[in-house]
């Protein structure tokens, strides 16, 4: 794509951003290694520029912040008994938020703080997938612990 000067560059590539977008996220699809050593030269040649990013962002968006912070955690835990298939994003955190209206899913009370729970637990080989995980009230989830998810009921029963 040979052009006359860097503003035609520019234009072209505000015409095609879906199109150079779509590109890219194919070609990390297809070499998740060289994107990962990439992105981790990236960040030593560039620790500060990353960081100050990183901070801005987390000011500009505290709530989708507060989601990512919370799925990394959940996500080094399941690295430690099991596989990530990486279909837990914020968007799906947020989305279950939203379909659980913001409420506990064991004792339905308001969501202050959660915490993402797994309704397997990862120690009792429970995945780290969508479909095995819950938002659940600090105090429930601290009382489950490593049951599953009907033995809990008995136990929050003294307290409902």
């Amino acid at each position: 794509m040979p052009y006359a000067n860097k503003q035609d560059l520019i234009k072209w590539r505000q015409e095609n951003a879906e199109r150079i977008r779509e590109y890219k996220r194919a070609w990390i699809a297809k070499n998740p290694d060289k994107q990962r050593e990439y992105g981790a030269k990236f960040y030593k040649e560039n620790k500060e520029k990353v960081d100050e990013h990183n901070k801005a962002y987390a000011i500009r968006y505290p709530e989708k912040r507060k989601f990512q912070k919370r799925i990394v955690e959940a996500r080094r835990r399941a690295r430690k008994y099991t596989t990530d298939d990486g279909t837990i994003t914020s968007n799906v955190i947020i989305a279950m938020f939203k379909e659980q209206r913001g409420k506990c899913n064991l004792c339905k009370a308001r969501l202050e703080t959660y915490h993402i729970d797994h309704m397997i637990p990862l120690a009792k080989k429970g995945k780290h997938t969508i479909k095995n995980i819950q938002l659940l009230c600090v105090k429930c989830n601290e009382s489950k612990g490593c049951r599953l998810e009907e033995e809990p009921l008995k136990y929050l029963e003294k307290f409902l």
